[in-house]
């Protein structure tokens, strides 16, 4: 074999003929492959920093307004992702490693767009799998906005927690659990919804229920009656009514089907006295602040 180095990578190439070589060669051949792929990619689409991934993001248009530039550059992709994976989490593709899972950088940055955040508003991300997105949006909205992350695999909602506190915005709350354990009746609205994986026509309606008048849901939801999907957003007018705008089709991981049990998970952000102080607004701790001296008597 022979050494070749093409940019930052030394690749070593099987000496084979012109029918391929024999069978011990080809692993070797393969892995020449992959790795050539890749320097394309990283050539293209995507970079060996946050900051030069969230230019080539402004650069193809995949996002412009200064609120979700900042938080690109601010929210580091790859400290969500396991260490075997984060070779390439400045490329523009998706990453999956087991159970974890990752849309590419311009599919979060046009839903980020599409999304309209703005500090203050409350946030449901379904399926949140790392984490990643979630911080992305919390970073936009503020403290002062209720963030919610649901996810139906406790060893990712954990890992959520653990990688949202290390990047400084623990007051997300995670929560284990699908759409069908949803108390849609109960829960509290929010103003904005990301789906992250398909959602069928059913799952779709009963998340629609979720959001407050003006509120708008986004996400790849099914296509007709089959397995098609494209890019919705979808705006609440208020007394079930809702508007549609769609997008392009896409093709993402379909969220679980399951059949509303007998649990119901009522969404909601942090609990006064059960979580710090610090995961509440600062106007809201002045008013339980002010509300408390009242009603010991000291108040005005």
């Amino acid at each position: 074999p022979r050494i070749v180095q093409i940019g930052r990578h030394v690749l070593m190439v099987g000496a084979g003929d012109d029918d391929g070589g024999d069978l011990g060669d080809r692993p070797v051949r393969v892995r020449t492959a992959l790795a050539l792929i890749r320097h394309v990619m990283l050539a293209s689409r995507g970079s060996e920093t946050l900051e030069a991934m969230a230019k080539l993001l402004v650069r193809d248009g995949a996002i412009s307004s200064p609120d979700v530039v900042k938080a690109m550059r601010t929210i580091d992709r790859r400290a969500f992702l396991p260490e075997a994976s984060r070779d390439d989490a400045y490329v523009d593709m998706p990453v999956r490693y087991g159970d974890f899972h990752q849309s590419s950088p311009s599919i979060y940055g046009a839903a980020l767009e599409a999304l309209d955040l703005r500090p203050g508003l409350s946030f449901l991300n379904v399926g949140s799998g790392t984490g990643y997105f979630s911080a992305l949006a919390r970073t936009i909205c503020g403290p002062e906005g209720v963030h919610v992350g649901l996810e139906r695999k406790p060893a990712l909602v954990a890992w959520a927690r653990r990688r949202c506190a290390a990047a400084g915005v623990a007051d997300v709350t995670f929560v284990a659990g699908d759409v069908a354990d949803v108390d849609v009746e109960h829960a509290v609205p929010f103003d904005r919804v990301y789906v992250g994986a398909g959602a069928r026509r059913a799952q779709r309606d009963r998340l629609l229920r979720l959001l407050k008048p003006g509120g708008i849901l986004v996400g790849p939801c099914q296509s007709g009656s089959g397995d098609a999907q494209r890019l919705l957003v979808a705006t609440s007018r208020g007394g079930g009514a809702y508007s549609f705008r769609r997008g392009g089709a896409v093709s993402f991981t379909w969220l679980a089907t399951s059949a509303p049990g007998a649990r119901q998970l009522r969404l909601a952000g942090p609990v006064w006295g059960d979580h710090p102080k610090e995961r509440f607004p600062a106007p809201y701790r002045r008013f339980v602040g002010a509300l408390d001296l009242a009603v010991r008597g000291q108040g005005p």
